[in-house]
Formats: structure tokens, C-alpha cells, sequence
């Protein structure tokens, strides 16, 4: 991590701080089904696991910055890394494949702001970072390079 306090070009360097968001309690317009989820959500379940997940990360030494999710909308949001990720020269906002998830980049542009993080690039139209494969299951696909701020075509990769 940079000395700024964010930052990080690596996948497998110590974690040293994280941005967290706690399950959001399910509203009836959010359905578990548009969400591609297998089952509706046990939401108490869920914060108690998330606070265990958050505790596994303090105990070894990370700090934890826990967000809020104020929309029952934003059902995946818990998952901050998909609509945003922090390079050394500042946060990349992703475009997502699932419609539903949209306004998560806002959620995530919003956070960064607070935190001071510099927004370096932003995935746009009609590139994506996440795309839907043939069975179903999200494959994540960086279409961006993120050290230059350029969108690299799908059809190099």
C-alpha cells in the first residue's frame, strides 16, 4: 500500500486496510431471484457472518473500514471490490454487467471521495468489468488497464 493509505499493485501483498459494507436488509422490490441468488437471503445470518468475516480481519491486523448501504436495491454491494478497485495512483470505477449493480459505482465513487481517494480512471460504456459467461456464473473480466487509465478492447484480450 502506498504511503497514502490506499493504494496497491498487488493481489498478494499483506492487507493492511479494507472496505467493508454489511449486508443491507432486503426490501420487497429487491428480489432474490433478479439477483441471481439461489434462495432468499437470511439477513440476520448474514450481519452475523459479516461480523465474524470482519473480526478474522482485525484479529490479523487489518484496519476495517466499514461503509453503509443506505439502498435496499443495492443487494450485492457487499462485494466493494467488484465496482471499484485502488491502484497506487488512485481508485478505478468499474462499469458492471448486471444492470442491478449500477448504482454500486456510484455508492463506490461516493466512498472514495470521503476517503480522500483519488478517482484515476472509470470503466465506460460499453466496456464492462464483469460479464455474464454462457452458464450463467459471473467471470470477472478487466478490460482496463489501470496503470495507464486506457480501455483495452475485449476483442484483445
Amino acid at each position: 500500500m502506498a504511503n497514502q493509505g490506499w493504494g496497491g499493485h498487488s493481489m498478494v501483498w499483506p492487507l493492511e486496510r479494507v472496505l467493508v459494507y454489511p449486508p443491507v436488509p432486503p426490501a420487497e422490490e429487491a428480489s432474490w431471484e433478479a439477483f441471481g441468488y439461489l434462495r432468499p437471503m437470511r439477513h440476520t445470518q448474514a450481519l452475523e457472518e459479516h461480523e465474524a468475516f470482519r473480526q478474522i480481519l482485525r484479529d490479523a491486523g487489518v484496519e476495517v473500514l466499514t461503509g453503509e448501504i443506505d439502498n435496499p436495491m443495492l443487494q450485492d454491494a457487499i462485494f466493494p471490490f467488484d465496482p471499484v478497485f485502488t491502484t497506487n495512483a488512485g481508485a478505478v470505477l468499474c462499469r458492471m454487467g448486471k444492470p442491478l449493480r449500477d448504482a454500486e459505482v456510484d455508492l463506490a465513487e461516493q466512498t472514495m471521495a470521503e476517503l480522500n481517494i483519488p478517482v484515476a480512471g472509470r470503466i465506460e460504456p460499453p466496456e464492462c468489468s464483469k460479464a455474464a459467461t454462457a452458464s450463467g456464473s459471473m467471470t470477472r473480466h478487466w478490460r482496463s488497464a489501470a496503470a495507464t487509465g486506457r480501455t483495452i478492447p475485449a476483442s484483445t484480450r
